[in-house]
């Protein structure tokens, strides 16, 4: 796998980092680099392979306890999402913060309080937030 300019451009763009042609370029090579090594370690044979908790664990005896990955907590979904102030198919519902650009495919704050984030908000979102909604109508007349 290898990255692209492009690719490189849109994560110092999603990062807000600022990079010069001659940086990115030299950034894709550095990231090149770096999944060619991903590469090479996924095609190693680890069948048999058994895990290890630190990496010096059989030179310098270093053992950490393991645990059963089993569930020791009930299931409180319900519960807690019967306290939250808006919940649908199983998701909490929140203000928008985060706009999309559709002309320009880029996504940014608001950065203009709950007044703004109420005034994205679909009808039953601004049910459950009736302050922020009646702040916001009140900036848009």
């Amino acid at each position: 796998m290898s990255l692209t300019l492009d690719q490189v451009e849109r994560v110092a763009e999603l990062a807000r980092i600022a990079l010069s042609a001659e940086e990115a370029a030299a950034v894709m090579a550095q990231l090149n680099r770096v999944l060619a090594l991903v590469d090479e370690l996924q095609a190693a044979d680890t069948r048999g392979v058994a895990p290890m908790t630190h990496p010096l664990e059989h030179e310098v005896g270093v053992v950490q306890r393991r645990r059963a990955d089993e569930v020791t907590e009930p299931d409180r979904r319900e519960e807690f999402q019967a306290l939250a102030p808006a919940a649908e198919a199983g998701l909490y519902l929140v203000p928008r913060v985060i706009e999309y650009d559709g002309a320009r495919g880029r996504r940014r704050r608001t950065g203009r309080g709950a007044a703004r984030r109420a005034a994205c908000l679909g009808a039953r979102a601004r049910r459950a937030f009736p302050a922020a909604a009646a702040s916001a109508r009140s900036i848009r007349r």
